[in-house]
């Protein structure tokens, strides 16, 4: 069962709500969907999180912070903005493999930013976003 939070439709208080307004989403479910789907990249400022729709593309963290962002516009408390660490390695991150040999390292810590839901007091983890490369 969805939580009501996620479907409720957006006004138009704050940027970042209305660009996705403008981009025909309309609650935070969609909003998700797009983002999940919107390719890896950086934005040409990393400061500016309309970026992510008008370039269409965004980092993880990006991505995140832009969702919190309408969350904050929505008045939608549920949503959590937190900070990860992920120890990458050969075997559980198989891509980086040739980066960690160059620098003869066998982990590499990486800061994911990442969003939970809160629903009452049991958590949601939101890791649609977490392997987006």
């Amino acid at each position: 069962m969805k939580s009501a939070f996620i479907q409720n439709t957006f006004n138009r208080k704050g940027q970042l709500s209305q660009l996705a307004l403008d981009n025909g989403l309309s609650n935070l479910e969609m909003c998700m969907a797009y983002l999940r789907k919107l390719p890896y990249g950086r934005n040409t400022h990393r400061d500016d999180l309309r970026l992510v729709f008008t370039e269409k593309k965004g980092t993880c963290s990006s991505k995140h912070a832009a969702l919190k962002s309408i969350a904050i516009e929505q008045a939608i408390s549920e949503v959590r903005f937190i900070l990860c660490i992920y120890k990458m390695n050969v075997q559980n991150t198989s891509r980086i493999g040739p980066q960690i040999g160059t620098l003869d390292l066998n982990i590499f810590l990486r800061r994911i930013a990442t969003l939970i839901l809160m629903e009452k007091k049991s958590i949601l983890l939101l890791l649609m976003f977490l392997l987006l490369a």
